[in-house]
């Protein structure tokens, strides 16, 4: 129930038991993944990151899951974590060069997020967000290809 300290702790330890140049570091983060590479990106001056359709909100989801799955957050997450994982939280403080590819049609976290991000980050040129016409996870080979493709462009790009 500390995931914001511990993801900065791990991300500290790899950094200093390695000789990794955190100017070259990008990475990429799905669902849930791209939560915890927004709490990094916030944390550390890294190269670029990537998100494919980040989990904005925790209690939102929370709400969406139903009360079946309440003990089930409750048991995994602090109330601080539902604090560090909302949206205004999530969105703030972004060094990093950001791509956000999100889904217009995500079963699994909804859109209200997708569409609150997009108002958000309107002509910004830290976060850059693209909506695709696919669900949480493609489910087609086309729009696998087709979120990945963007995905190794953005992050092998020249220009910073």
């Amino acid at each position: 129930k500390t995931w914001k300290a511990s993801i900065i702790h791990d991300f500290t330890d790899l950094l200093s038991n390695s000789e990794i140049q955190l100017k070259s570091i990008s990475l990429l983060g799905a669902s849930f993944g791209g939560t915890l590479a927004l709490t990094v990106c916030q944390s550390f001056k890294i190269k670029r990151c990537v998100l494919l359709s980040p989990l904005l909100d925790l209690k939102t989801q929370k709400d969406r899951a139903g009360r079946d799955f309440k003990k089930w957050f409750d048991m995994r997450f602090s109330s601080k974590d539902y604090k560090n994982f909302s949206f205004e939280n999530l969105t703030s403080n972004i060094s990093a060069k950001t791509l956000c590819l999100c889904s217009c049609k995500d079963e699994v976290l909804g859109n209200k997020g997708n569409q609150q991000l997009i108002n958000k980050f309107k002509n910004n040129q830290t976060l850059k967000v693209i909506s695709q016409r696919t669900s949480h996870f493609p489910k087609t080979y086309i729009s696998a290809v087709k979120r990945y493709r963007s995905a190794f462009k953005f992050l092998t790009a020249k220009k910073n």
